[in-house]
């Protein structure tokens, strides 16, 4: 039960920022990074482990880049009554391209669609602290 499982990872930044709280560590060292849903991330897992095509290769499982400022304004427009901290000036975007297309051909293989979208993620966990 999501209730009883507190905040022990990634995800506790995350509501951190939902309730607007320390905020300062966006800025110190959790900058612009790269998202996968849990579901797809297990999803990726499994198909890798009973894919007989998939032998000692390093797949990586990032489905887009985000940073702070964009999940603030997803967070915006799905709840625009609730209010929430400012955007962090001078956030940063990674523009790095990494090679993903082999995850998402093994994440659709297993699941039939490709990555779940941090816009439906967020709102997804949203959905839990309301």
């Amino acid at each position: 039960m999501p209730e009883h499982q507190g905040y022990p990872s990634t995800v506790g930044w995350v509501h951190d920022a939902w309730i607007g709280t320390e905020t300062d560590r966006w800025t110190k060292w959790a900058g612009p990074q790269w998202f996968i849903s849990t579901e797809d991330d297990a999803l990726l897992h499994v198909s890798a482990l009973i894919h007989s095509d998939v032998d000692s290769e390093r797949v990586f499982g990032f489905a887009e880049p985000w940073n702070y400022n964009q999940m603030m304004d997803i967070w915006r427009k799905q709840y625009p009554g609730r209010k929430f901290a400012d955007n962090i000036e001078g956030m940063g975007v990674d523009r790095m391209k990494v090679p993903n297309e082999r995850a998402e051909e093994l994440l659709r293989w297993v699941k039939g669609a490709g990555w779940d979208s941090l816009e439906q993620s967020l709102k997804d966990m949203a959905e839990n602290w309301e």
